[in-house]
């Protein structure tokens, strides 16, 4: 289960990134200091340096914000990897994306449980070239949708 904590080191980055960078804008340091120009420039970016500090603040925070929004579903599953309380969905391979058809990396995959008769996509890690029709049970988490085989049967 390796490949979930994985995860969580890239969202540490992130977050991590994200608070130098809230510090920095309510520290109001100056990333582009006229000083530090070359002679030629000097004059515009000394007229303009608050702007152009504030718009490179805004877009760091903007882009480190979205990134974050986009992983919730990782901070949401955090609990779970730490108490290996996984979801099993026993079911159908219903579609799979057939690259790299013969390496074992992530790939997506649509699982028809059988017990509930939902289709589920799901990033399994680690994945062998499946059949469609096989029954397979994955041990995946509930909000991110990631996922390892843990039983495999071919029809």
């Amino acid at each position: 289960m390796i490949f979930f904590y994985k995860m969580y080191i890239e969202l540490l980055i992130v977050v991590i990134i994200l608070v130098v960078l809230v510090y920095w804008a309510v520290k109001k340091t100056r990333l582009i200091k006229w000083e530090q120009a070359p002679k030629n420039n000097q004059k515009i970016i000394r007229k303009h340096e608050n702007w152009i500090n504030s718009w490179i603040k805004g877009i760091g925070i903007t882009c480190c914000s979205l990134i974050l929004v986009i992983s919730t579903p990782k901070l949401l599953d955090f609990k779970d990897v730490v108490n290996k309380d996984f979801q099993f969905i026993t079911g159908i391979v219903v579609s799979q994306d057939h690259a790299d058809e013969y390496r074992k990396v992530k790939r997506t995959v649509q699982v028809e449980d059988m017990l509930e008769g939902e289709t589920h996509q799901l990033y399994i890690f680690y994945c062998p070239y499946l059949n469609e029709g096989e029954v397979i049970t994955v041990a995946c988490l509930e909000h991110s949708h990631y996922g390892l085989i843990v039983e495999r049967q071919e029809d």
